[in-house]
């Protein structure tokens, strides 16, 4: 139960951070109060609104269901500059294989979904969803929607 609580208290501290510097901002259409002392504290290289992505950003790492081998190592790196780094083993004894996939990715802050979109065209399926949930990430399907069924717990890919 502590470990639970020490896992989401950087994130709880993260989004007060940010609901802080927001509402700092001055109800004059376009202008903004900001302190020197502010400006210290905000990551330059990464816009307000992703600033968000910062608490997210880092490795994910699980197996996934394969319909034809014993299940798919991912590990998936999210970084703070709207690039991704896939690397998905197919797990069949002696003729597993490892593949590796870079590219970019879009953020929806309205539903916490990422959608990585492959820098080469060598990925069949096309851009991947996940959805951020706590400590881990979901694969959704191409339409958007959580998998269900009994194999759904295992769609889920844990921080690191």
């Amino acid at each position: 139960m502590k470990s639970k609580f020490f896992k989401t208290l950087p994130l709880v501290l993260i989004f007060l951070g940010s609901m802080a510097v927001v509402s700092c901002k001055d109800s004059k259409e376009g202008e903004t109060d900001i302190t020197a002392e502010d400006t210290m504290e905000m990551d330059m290289t990464t816009p307000e609104s992703d600033a968000h992505l910062v608490a997210w950003s880092g490795t994910y790492e699980g197996t996934l269901p394969c319909a034809d081998c014993e299940g798919i190592e991912t590990t998936i790196v999210v970084n703070n500059d709207g690039t991704y780094e896939k690397t998905a083993k197919y797990l069949k004894g002696a003729e597993s294989q490892e593949f590796q996939e870079m590219g970019t990715y879009n953020w929806d802050e309205n539903s916490n979904v990422i959608t990585l979109k492959p820098a080469n065209d060598n990925n069949p399926g096309g851009s991947l969803l996940y959805k951020f949930e706590n400590d881990h990430i979901v694969a959704l399907n191409q339409d958007g929607s959580k998998v269900t069924g009994d194999l759904a717990d295992h769609y889920v890919l844990k921080k690191q």
